[in-house]
């Protein structure tokens, strides 16, 4: 109903998108790393999660706001 292709992306996508935009909000990699459960030393999110945005358009942007 939100017109995300559900063939691509599951809930689980949203972990991706909230903790990038987490850290690109100015949010410390210790905090996102304790919110996630993953250790300190985790690269998980470097590694994983914390990707460039393919583009920003307004879809992305009020999703994210």
């Amino acid at each position: 109903m939100a017109g995300i292709n559900t063939s691509i992306f599951s809930a689980h996508s949203t972990r991706h998108a909230s903790s990038s935009a987490a850290l690109r909000k100015g949010i410390s990699l210790d905090v996102i790393h304790k919110t996630a459960g993953w250790s300190e030393k985790s690269q998980t999110f470097a590694k994983t999660y914390n990707l460039p945005l393919a583009a920003e358009n307004d879809f992305a942007k009020a999703i994210m706001q």
